[in-house]
């Protein structure tokens, strides 16, 4: 076995790996978990851990010394649960740990305020020289008080979506901002004199007002994967144009730009659902290079609808002949976008 998901959504319990075939618990032969490389628990909802909950743990701290992708979610709603396999993680030692997530980080770890335990992710990851993508969701908090600058020899991808740039810089170092491939963060307006430290950014995901992404653009012009986060977005009081026409009028301006995606609330009402049959498409066609483009609508995401990709099709003159829908319906996409995207590629 090679990969490893424990998911709790709702009243089930699915066990499965990320190749889509289903695995049937108990796994209680460690031989099973030896060359595991991807380990993803999550636990969404209140109840019981999963059987053999403790075992499987155990095994792959203990048992995996293969293991590259490792990612902890944790429903907050679990109380003291939400610690335990956190302090066991945080205690733990992989060779070859290439990808670190934890979604969200739980208030306190061995009775501890999260504070002052700082030191034990910092120590986990000085462990780990070989970890090349660090993901904190939902912790930019916490996040801010840590300092990585002195603990990643060769970082490429950071993801905590909401800690703003002048944070990540203090908490990277600009030596090491300046290495990364794969950025996700949060741009204010006291941030934007740093965005020309980003020139090696090709994939960002960022939060960002709508009247600041000819800046961004200016500064960082070879991007070729954008995602904007524009949960902030007024819907109700703007058009359809008047919000996609700076953007692709932005956008038109990066000749390496592959995918684009655009996060905000009510965008399937604004864009209509035939978002992708309308003029619209064409338009992105004509006048950018994307290839790839998602609308990703956080309303309709809360009712657990995810909108899929598209690929956008041309002939060898590079007229536009129509589209394609993706198989990923994830709500995110492409693995090098950077970990605030799903780590599976486009298909």
């Amino acid at each position: 076995m090679r990969s490893l998901s424990l998911l709790r959504q709702g009243s089930g319990l699915s066990e499965r790996d990320d190749f889509d075939k289903w695995i049937v618990p108990p796994l209680r032969e460690p031989v099973l978990l030896k060359n595991l490389r991807r380990f993803r628990l999550r636990l969404r909802e209140s109840g019981e851990p999963p059987e053999d909950f403790d075992f499987i743990l155990k095994a792959v701290v203990d048992g995996c010394p293969l293991l590259e992708y490792l990612s902890i979610d944790i429903a907050e709603n679990r109380g003291n649960q939400r610690a335990i396999p956190f302090i066991v993680i945080l205690n733990g030692s992989w060779l070859f740990l290439k990808i670190m997530q934890f979604c969200q980080l739980p208030s306190e770890v061995d009775g501890r305020r999260p504070g002052s335990h700082i030191s034990l992710l910092e120590d986990f990851i000085r462990r780990h020289p070989s970890l090349e993508a660090i993901s904190f969701p939902w912790s930019a908090q916490f996040l801010a008080n840590v300092r990585l600058s002195q603990l990643l020899p060769r970082p490429k991808s950071f993801d905590v979506p909401m800690l703003p740039l002048k944070k990540t810089l203090a908490v990277l170092s600009t030596e090491v901002l300046g290495r990364l491939t794969n950025l996700s963060t949060h741009i204010r307006g006291q941030d934007l004199f740093l965005l020309d430290r980003l020139r090696n950014v090709q994939y960002l995901s960022v939060a960002i007002l709508l009247t600041r992404i000819p800046t961004l653009v200016d500064n960082i012009p070879n991007l070729v994967g954008l995602r904007l986060m524009m949960r902030s977005l007024d819907t109700t009081e703007m058009t359809k144009g008047e919000i996609l026409d700076p953007i692709v009028k932005q956008l038109a301006r990066l000749s390496s730009l592959k995918y684009f995606s655009i996060d905000g609330w009510g965008l399937c009402e604004l864009f209509g659902r035939d978002f992708y049959v309308s003029s619209t498409v064409p338009d992105f066609a004509e006048r950018t290079s994307v290839e790839y483009i998602r609308i990703y609508d956080l309303q309709m995401a809360k009712t657990g609808r995810f909108w899929p990709w598209y690929r956008i099709l041309r002939n060898s003159q590079g007229k536009y002949t129509g589209n394609k829908l993706m198989r990923n319906r994830g709500p995110t996409a492409h693995k090098e976008i950077g970990l605030g995207y799903d780590d599976e590629p486009l298909r």
